[in-house]
């Protein structure tokens, strides 16, 4: 994730930065204020970067989810078809169908997981992430 920051503080002081749910790959001072190159950790679907600086604090969401395993999500490629067949098969309480994030139940974070998923696979030209 790259990220572009104007310095949202007055004065000359620059400003920390610190990150959850991703690693810094490079910080550069870019004419009145920063770019950010991050690297989310592996299975994560919150991430965010925290600017403090003159006794201020602004926390900025990163929009991120992991990839999906694979025979993990419904067979095909990132089609309306798959879309359709993740949304209708959800299987059981006791056997969740589509549990894209290992933890037992399907719920809003797998649905989280596979459509942003669908949607960077459509985007691309290749199909893959």
């Amino acid at each position: 994730i790259k990220i572009s920051i104007r310095n949202p503080f007055t004065g000359n002081d620059s400003p920390s930065f610190a990150l959850r749910g991703a690693s810094l790959i490079s910080l550069k001072a870019d004419g009145n204020g920063w770019v950010i190159e991050t690297l989310p950790d592996r299975k994560v679907h919150e991430a965010s970067l925290t600017v403090l600086g003159n006794g201020q604090r602004i926390e900025i969401p990163l929009t991120v989810a992991p990839p999906i395993d694979s025979g993990k999500g419904p067979t095909g490629g990132p089609d309306n078809a798959a879309f359709a067949r993740f949304l209708k098969n959800r299987g059981t309480d006791k056997a969740p169908r589509f549990d894209l994030n290992g933890d037992g139940v399907r719920n809003y974070l797998d649905d989280y997981i596979f459509t942003a998923n669908h949607i960077a696979k459509r985007g691309s030209k290749s199909g893959k992430q």
